[in-house]
């Protein structure tokens, strides 16, 4: 057994918790075949589904995108009054691979964004529900090519930060025209529950984009209205000025709906978007504070975007010409094709930015200080002035300008909320639900406290919020909380106080890979087959590099993200990986985000059941990125696979005391190149063991010698082998054993002494032919006394074969060349024959 076993039988956390403890019920089930035929342009694919309302209640489901089941774990969910749910949650812990779904009344509209790719839950034509895969490429242009200027008052750049304590809520009306109602199955004046559901939605995502952007501002939907709107043969400018402009007899019933509301800003969504997905004016004012979308482009965060030109942003630099030296207010976008706007992997575009090769739109504003798979989502322009993308600030130094637009016109407080209620979830969350008695709040405050004396606001959440979780909290303590509602005439007063105790944080806390950056190499499977020690396996095959075939070399590269939790008592890293070629795979980790790296181990052709353990350096937490390289770019050889079913990082939270030493070190057989050994294991919590060897006898002496090898932790207690490959002929050694985890080590096992054999005398020659100008070398050998050999190239093992007396390297280069060949017997450098060179 290995420490996998130990790690997962014990107490662990996160997405291995959930899944251990729970039978996650599916989301939805399908509906006959899926199709692809007879699509929108933007859906490559769609399935129809009936959706299980009761898996909303429940801490994870899973979700079946179209072959591939995934499963969602439940980071919080807002009940709002009327019947809307807002669920929030992520598959496999990874920010990019976010799942959205609402549900209004009877109708649901999800967004799911995995590895990459999106899907939509809405509704069909005929009142039922489907899954949508979408194509960005089949959206229609973003906007017009100039944006509408809005006059608005405020000037970017020239603001201060907003420096709020609390969010600044921006109130939103939504009009939607009949056409937009009935194309998401809807009947005009009767129910559009679906084309509400999916503007909520809309929001939701919108709300959780400016969170984890930095951005200090609450998206609060007011209203949402049915208008009857003719659409046919408008161009998206005139529903632009449509909605704008009062008195023309044109759904003017908006306007003091707006004052009614006290909504600072107003979009429409119309069935046919008007040969565009958007439009915004830039930046807004009181009187120009409109947009409009499509229907189809909700999806697409088109709203997001249009509402970010209201606010003062514009698109990525490469849309206006590169921009202002010196400005901010701009998207941010990392393409894959090449252009200026080519960083490397991971590609992305930020929510204001434009489309470009391999770049999916995502739910982030620009910011410097805000990092997306490990990269920062924008450019500071004290840092580069002609690169500037900040359009985070922008929006929370416009925001209060916004907010200004519209006061609602309320006359009273709102009514004080009721039957605060607290529970603890693990040792780092509080989720807190109440009882909203107001109609007419703005907002919901929450404030917690350590002592019920000294109170500090924690969030300000939207109208008809319910429910709320704090997380980031410490383990065992006491937290109190309180809730008021807000709105434009006051606060109401307070809720009950409620408490509860986080837990105790467990000894031991497992975290795997959250997501992933690809490098060179292709892919099969992604980061979540790494997360259990199941035999599923994520693999990567070496590809060769372009250019002349002499010089093109076979390599990959993957790097996995971790989110570390850490702990005093050490942090072990265990992979269970192998390679099916003879060059190896090097296993690096960072710390620093990718700017350096530092070798754990390699792996070989070992079989599944062996694993490698690391233990990283104290103190380690946070964000770790475990990257995999193969250990020779070689050029003719067939290419290598890396397997890897297992990647788990261990905080061991409590320091605890030294492992009892091993005992009973023996050797159990020798080779003229290898010793191998066998001792007892008489810890169950050790890291790991080190093998010490000398060529003298240690005396006791525990630290004589030097280390020549790690071993990962042996499950429970027992005995434990090992064999020394790297023993030279005829030497005489001594070997012993120490065991060692975070409280350090408590001596080691006695030593045990062994000679190896005399070397066999090798012989080995070649010659060098070509085949169609590729060098080809046929070698022969004799005297070896193993079942194989190394076939040594130039230093390097570039194969492991039968030891039969004959191999021909095909060594895939042309033209001239040298090249220095040695036999040794397999895994050994010291058992060899004497080189010879074959010259072309």
């Amino acid at each position: 057994m290995t420490i996998r076993s130990t790690l997962l039988a014990g107490a662990a956390t996160g997405v291995i918790a959930f899944s251990s403890a729970f039978a996650a019920a599916p989301l939805f089930e399908s509906v006959g075949a899926p199709t692809t035929a007879n699509l929108p342009g933007h859906v490559s694919a769609a399935q129809k589904i009936h959706v299980n309302r009761r898996s909303l209640n429940a801490p994870s489901f899973e979700i079946d995108l179209f072959g591939e089941t995934v499963t969602a774990v439940r980071d919080r969910v807002e009940r709002q009054k009327g019947g809307t749910l807002n669920w929030y949650g992520n598959v496999g812990g990874n920010e990019a691979d976010g799942v959205i779904v609402t549900m209004r009344g009877n109708a649901y509209s999800a967004r799911i964004d995995y590895q990459g790719r999106a899907y939509q839950i809405t509704g069909d034509r005929r009142g039922g529900f489907v899954l949508n895969e979408i194509d960005f490429s089949g959206f229609p242009q973003e906007e017009p090519d100039v944006l509408p200027d809005g006059g608005g008052e405020f000037a970017v750049p020239g603001f201060d930060a907003a420096t709020e304590a609390d969010p600044i809520q921006q109130d939103l009306l939504i009009a939607y025209s009949d056409d937009a109602c009935e194309t998401v199955g809807g009947t005009s004046g009767v129910d559009c529950s679906q084309i509400e559901a999916d503007i909520t939605a809309a929001v939701a995502d919108m709300n959780a984009s400016y969170a984890a952007s930095g951005v200090d501002i609450t998206m609060n939907l007011v209203g949402l209205m049915e208008v009857d709107y003719l659409e046919d043969g408008k161009g998206i400018s005139q529903m632009l000025s449509e909605l704008r402009l009062t008195g023309d007899g044109i759904i003017d019933e908006v306007h003091p709906a707006r004052d009614t509301l006290g909504a600072d800003l107003v979009g429409l969504v119309t069935a046919s978007g008007g040969g565009f997905c958007g439009v915004g004016y830039r930046p807004a004012s009181p009187t120009t504070a409109f947009n409009v979308t499509a229907e189809f482009c909700l999806t697409n965060r088109t709203l997001a975007h249009e509402l970010g030109h209201n606010q003062g942003s514009l698109h990525d630099r490469a849309q206006h010409g590169g921009g202002a030296n010196g400005a901010y207010n701009y998207g941010y976008r990392r393409c894959n094709d090449g252009s200026i706007d080519d960083f490397g992997s991971p590609y992305f575009r930020t929510t204001m930015a434009y489309s470009c090769s391999g770049a999916s739109r995502v739910g982030r504003f620009s910011n410097p200080n805000v990092n997306y798979l490990g990269v920062a989502t924008g450019v500071d322009p004290a840092v580069d002035p002609t690169r500037g993308a900040w359009a985070a600030r922008t929006l929370n130094e416009s925001a209060a300008y916004v907010a200004s637009f519209r006061d609602a016109p309320v006359q009273n407080p709102p009514a004080a909320p009721s039957g605060l209620s607290a529970s603890a979830l693990g040792s780092d969350r509080i989720d807190i639900s109440w009882t909203d008695n107001s109609s007419d709040e703005g907002s919901f405050v929450v404030q917690s406290s350590l002592d019920e004396s000294s109170w500090s606001t924690v969030a300000t959440l939207s109208a008809n919020t319910t429910s709320y979780g704090d997380n980031g909290l410490n383990p065992e303590t006491t937290y109190f909380y309180r809730v008021r509602a807000d709105n434009g005439a006051g606060s109401s007063g307070y809720t009950n106080t409620a408490s509860a105790t986080t837990q105790s944080v467990p000894s031991t806390i497992d975290d795997v890979a959250d997501g992933e950056i690809a490098g060179a190499g292709s892919v099969s499977g992604n980061f979540t087959a790494t997360h259990g020690d199941d035999g599923v396996v994520q693999t990567i095959t070496e590809l060769g590099a372009g250019g002349p075939k002499k010089r093109r070399k076979q390599s990959f590269t993957h790097t996995w993200t971790v989110d570390v939790f850490g702990g005093a008592g050490g942090v072990v890293l265990t992979a269970n990986a192998w390679v099916s070629g003879g060059e190896g795979a090097n296993f690096y980790y960072s710390t620093d985000n990718g700017a350096s790296y530092n070798l754990m181990f390699t792996v070989d052709q070992t079989s599944s059941s062996t694993s490698q353990t690391f233990v990283l350096p104290g103190g380690t937490s946070g964000a770790v990125r475990i990257q995999a390289r193969d250990a020779a770019q070689t050029n003719g050889e067939p290419a290598d696979t890396l397997s890897v079913d297992h990647i788990v990082i261990t905080s061991n939270t409590e320091v605890g005391s030294p492992p009892p030493a091993p005992s009973a070190m023996s050797v159990t057989g020798v080779t003229s190149s290898s010793v191998s050994l066998a001792f007892t294991d008489n810890a169950s919590d050790e890291f790991g063991f080190e093998i010490w060897r000398s060529t003298s006898n240690p005396g006791g002496d525990c630290n004589a010698g030097s280390s020549i090898d790690t071993l990962g932790a042996n499950a429970g207690t027992g005995g434990v082998s090992y064999t020394d490959m790297s023993a030279a002929p005829a030497a005489t050694y001594w070997y012993w054993a120490k065991a060692f985890n975070g409280g350090g080590e408590n001596g080691c096992s006695n030593a045990a002494s062994a000679t190896t054999d005399s070397a066999p005398a090798i012989s080995a020659s070649g010659n060098g032919y070509k085949v169609k100008g590729v060098q080809h070398a046929d070698l022969t050998w004799a005297g070896a006394g193993g079942a194989s050999v190394d076939i040594r190239r130039n230093g390097s093992v570039v194969a492991t074969t039968a030891n039969d007396g004959a191999y021909t390297d095909n060594i895939g280069n042309k033209g001239g060349g040298s090249y220095s060949y040695e036999v040794c017997e397999a895994g050994s450098t010291m058992a060899c024959s004497p080189s010879f060179n074959i010259v072309f």
